[in-house]
């Protein structure tokens, strides 16, 4: 009897050693399901402007990364702003403006030389009411990419290139000069 009552308890003790190993073993593997690569982030974000249904899945993306660089709260930022447009609760659509409001203006003060970080709070604030006061930005934002095209690098995203000098031409309507300028840099 003593000898069964010996291999139990061995048992039961190495059981939880058998469960922190197996947890050391895959929990590097949860922290890498959390990195998402630019070009996904910039291509569900076009996806969620052109039709709002994929916006909660845009969302979802930049939320679940954990330890976010500033381009990817710029990301965060603009999905907060993209859901007060889909929400139906006033209330819920104010949280998220605000919740835009603090990250957007925390990221470009600490990356303002980022041209996509910029156009990304150029033209979210471009589609904010006015009500928000996010228009105060608007020119400084709008100065600041125009500077910042000739920093691009070559290999930049050229459907996202694209994507701002269609909004630059057709949502801000730039200067005949500028817009040349820039179409230049981009193509």
């Amino acid at each position: 009897m003593e000898l069964k009552t010996f291999y139990a308890s061995s048992r039961v003790e190495k059981a939880p050693m058998k469960i922190l190993v197996i947890i050391g073993l895959f929990l590097p593997l949860l922290s890498w399901g959390n990195e998402v690569s630019p070009d996904i982030i910039r291509k569900s974000f076009h996806a969620s402007v052109l039709d709002e249904s994929k916006t909660t899945d845009f969302f979802d993306l930049v939320t679940s990364i954990e330890s976010p660089n500033n381009l990817e709260k710029a990301y965060q930022a603009a999905a907060y702003a993209m859901m007060a447009k889909v929400t139906i609760n006033p209330y819920n659509k104010y949280i998220y403006v605000r919740k835009y409001c603090e990250l957007i203006d925390e990221v470009v003060s600490w990356e303002g030389s980022n041209i996509e970080i910029r156009f990304i709070r150029l033209a979210i604030d471009h589609n904010i009411p006015g009500i928000f006061g996010r228009y105060k930005n608007h020119e400084e934002d709008k100065k600041a990419v125009i500077e910042l095209v000739d920093g691009l690098i070559p290999n930049f995203d050229t459907d996202f290139r694209r994507y701002i000098l269609y909004f630059l031409e057709h949502d801000i309507l730039l200067a005949a000069e500028d817009l040349v300028r820039i179409k230049s840099r981009f193509e």
